[in-house]
């Protein structure tokens, strides 16, 4: 089930577990006891991680496939843009349809291990909301999205950081804003998908969130 209807649908606070991909058998197996003894509290769903610069994709995907088939659990991978081009990136999304699943939360993902400042993987993708992006575009996922509570850490601004979060949850404002580069000069294709900096799209920030009001009030 989609998680987005599952919130839709219930009047009520939902929760869900979240479990880590184990690196051996055992731990495996024990990941599996915890799953059938927490099944009784009937979460509404549990999510997977994706491990340290995707490491654990395809156990991810074999994890969430088993507790969705063998518990009867709505489960969701982690999906991050660490350590993949866009070509890796929709194998894995592929791979992710083709078992099943039906929700994906799509992150950034953390710098891989010895790497202390996030660097963009070539070929790849830098901010989960082009992630997101990426997903819409054609898959039938239900998305998950996280922000940091105070300002993402490399915001130029609150604002700015409020904005890309909206971006990222709001599917008009995505929809609206890929026609800026052709009415204030961005080069940007969608300004508010591939931004990399405040400078760069301010002005037709501005333009965005104007049209997006208009649309909206239509």
């Amino acid at each position: 089930m989609r998680i987005d209807e599952l919130l839709t649908q219930n009047h009520r606070p939902v929760f869900s577990f979240e479990f880590f991909p184990p690196k051996t058998e055992e731990g495996l197996r024990n990941l599996f006891e915890a799953v059938g003894e927490l099944r009784h509290l009937r979460p509404d769903f549990v999510s997977v991680t994706y491990g340290a610069g995707g490491s654990t994709a395809t156990k991810t995907i074999e994890i969430v496939s088993r507790i969705k088939e063998e518990y009867g659990i709505e489960a969701m991978p982690h999906f991050t843009c660490v350590g993949s081009t866009v070509e890796q990136l929709r194998d894995t999304l592929g791979a992710m349809a083709a078992a099943g699943i039906d929700n994906v939360l799509a992150l950034r993902g953390d710098p891989p291990a010895g790497q202390d400042e996030w660097v963009k993987t070539d070929g790849g993708l830098e901010y989960s909301r082009e992630l997101v992006e990426l997903i819409r575009g054609g898959y039938p996922f239900s998305i998950g999205a996280a922000c940091f509570p105070e300002t993402h850490i490399h915001a130029t601004s609150a604002e700015d950081d409020l904005y890309y979060l909206k971006d990222k949850v709001t599917p008009a404002r995505s929809s609206s804003s890929r026609s800026c580069s052709s009415t204030t000069g961005c080069t940007s294709t969608s300004c508010a998908a591939r931004a990399t900096s405040a400078s760069t799209c301010r002005s037709c920030r501005a333009s965005c969130r104007s049209r997006t009001s208009s649309s909206s009030s239509g």
